[in-house]
């Protein structure tokens, strides 16, 4: 059974993974643009208010352990911290804006490749996701 997202009051991502021709076991999220600040809960939408990535898609001992993600102010910086997390080809995704301080939004496209290469490398589980701020 799929788990609910956390409080948000919104549904969870689902569609038909499309293919992909690189397999990436990490995420970035370039938020530098946005009003977007590191908290407890950090979540990813789609352009459509579905949850893409929030604390119920991971894994009790590495949100425990590590919590919801790292968090940089570069790109190369986001790379090596997840590279502690054995992530060796992080999927770099720019956000589309920010739904709160703490929530931020992609486009629908970049939203349906988050979703691919998660399904692939289950990366959102283990918390390998990294979050570029200013």
């Amino acid at each position: 059974m799929p788990k609910k997202a956390l409080d948000s009051g919104k549904p969870a991502f689902k569609t038909v993974p499309v293919p992909l021709d690189t397999i990436y076991d990490g995420l970035i999220i370039d938020a530098i643009e946005q009003n977007f600040k590191p908290a407890l809960i950090n979540r990813i939408f789609t352009a459509k208010g579905e949850v893409l990535y929030d604390p119920a898609k991971i894994g009790k001992k590495f949100l425990v352990e590590q919590g919801c993600g790292e968090y940089a102010n570069s790109i190369d910086k986001a790379k090596a911290a997840l590279a502690i997390r054995a992530v060796k080809k992080p999927l770099i995704i720019k956000a589309a804006g920010s739904v709160s301080q703490t929530d931020l939004q992609v486009a629908d496209e970049d939203a349906l490749t988050i979703f691919s290469a998660n399904l692939k490398s289950g990366f959102f589980a283990s918390a390998k996701v990294a979050f570029v701020l200013q």
